[in-house]
């Protein structure tokens, strides 16, 4: 009954394509890990930024069709400032209760948080028909996603996108303009094809 994740899908290392689109039994893998971002930010700055800014492989693995959740976690090895508060996910719940909870990380209805200082900008994503509507509470940029591209970027606390029914997948990040580490990225959202 336990929850699997695929850890470290691009550290030491690293998973490839066909592990995370064949294996079985997990429900989720880690796009974002504050243990391996803050090691790597120590040696090397850039190669920071682009293992842990991008989510490349996640985008891969649902063009691919397998439906995997994100999950961002600190990873806690070490027991010091800045080195826990980094990532983590947020579920909105009606009631806090364990049932409430089990049914909301199944169904994917979380959001994965990184930033410093446990701070990551606040998204909602509804969907309704064709149309999906995300909104930040926190002055952000939003950017959607479809299929592992980038389709729209704004500035402000709405972005609206109507599927086409090209797209197999479109998910949405919700980033602090003034921090760019700070990002939350919904759930993907799968796109029905008409038959």
């Amino acid at each position: 009954n336990a929850l699997a994740v695929a850890n470290h899908p691009d550290l030491s290392q690293p998973w490839t394509l066909e592990e995370l689109t064949g294996i079985q039994g997990i429900w989720a893998m880690e796009v974002f890990n504050g243990h391996g971002y803050r090691s790597f930010s120590e040696r090397d700055p850039e190669m920071a930024r682009v293992l842990f800014g991008k989510r490349i492989l996640w985008d891969q693995v649902l063009a691919e069709g397998r439906r995997l959740w994100g999950v961002a976690v600190d990873d806690a090895h070490r027991y010091e400032s800045g080195w826990y508060d980094q990532g983590w996910i947020e579920v909105p719940l009606t009631e806090v209760t364990v049932e409430a909870l089990r049914a909301a990380l199944e169904a994917g209805d979380f959001y994965a948080c990184r930033g410093p200082a446990g701070r990551a900008p606040k998204l909602e994503v509804h969907v309704e028909g064709a149309r999906l509507t995300a909104r930040a509470q926190d002055a952000a940029e939003l950017r959607l996603i479809a299929d592992g591209v980038l389709r729209r970027s704004v500035r402000g606390r709405t972005l609206e996108w109507t599927a086409t029914g090209e797209e197999i997948f479109l998910r949405v990040e919700a980033a602090d303009p003034n921090e760019p580490l700070s990002v939350t990225d919904s759930q993907p959202v799968w796109v029905v094809r008409p038959t």
